[in-house]
């Protein structure tokens, strides 16, 4: 799911990992990356555990909770 010209707002690729955030805010928001774009990294990666590093590794700026299956 996405809108027009917006990165990857929920999505599934075809190695079958789902990536997704819910609109709960965390208190650690900082600068760093988009959650657009770590949710748009995610999906590009062949398996479940390179797409959980995308997640875990990367200076988070927006404050969500992530799900990835």
């Amino acid at each position: 799911l996405t809108t027009t010209g917006c990165l990857s707002l929920i999505g599934l690729n075809e190695a079958g990992i789902a990536v997704g955030t819910t609109n709960l805010r965390t208190t650690d928001a900082r600068r760093g990356v988009n959650y657009l774009s770590i949710i748009h990294k995610a999906l590009s990666q062949r398996d479940f555990e390179s797409a959980v590093a995308c997640v875990e590794t990367a200076t988070r700026a927006g404050a969500h909770y992530y799900y990835l299956t």
